[in-house]
């Protein structure tokens, strides 16, 4: 009898990249370049803002058609963001 409750039949994508970011609206510009060379149909783009006040929003809107999930609220530590992308991805291998 074949198992067919393996780990793949539960990962919707291949690879989920998850990007957190506050207030380094110039240095996302650049992340945006770089995971738009590594990104397929098969992955999904999760960010994370902890709620920015410069101007990354405009920055996350120039590269919405690469943004699968988006969250923008306060974060208590760089971490707390981290941990709400893993809750959020889908990908057999998270990056």
């Amino acid at each position: 009898m074949k198992n067919t409750n393996t780990f793949d039949k539960y990962s919707k994508k291949r690879v989920s990249y998850i990007l957190i970011t506050k207030n380094r609206a110039k240095l996302l510009d650049k992340s945006f370049l770089q995971i738009k060379k590594l990104k397929t149909k098969r992955d999904e783009l999760i960010v994370i803002d902890g709620n920015s006040k410069d101007k990354s929003i405009k920055v996350i809107q120039k590269y919405k058609s690469l943004v699968d999930k988006y969250i923008s609220e306060n974060d208590l530590m760089p971490s707390h963001a981290a941990n709400k992308g893993l809750l959020l991805a889908q990908g057999k291998y998270i990056k």
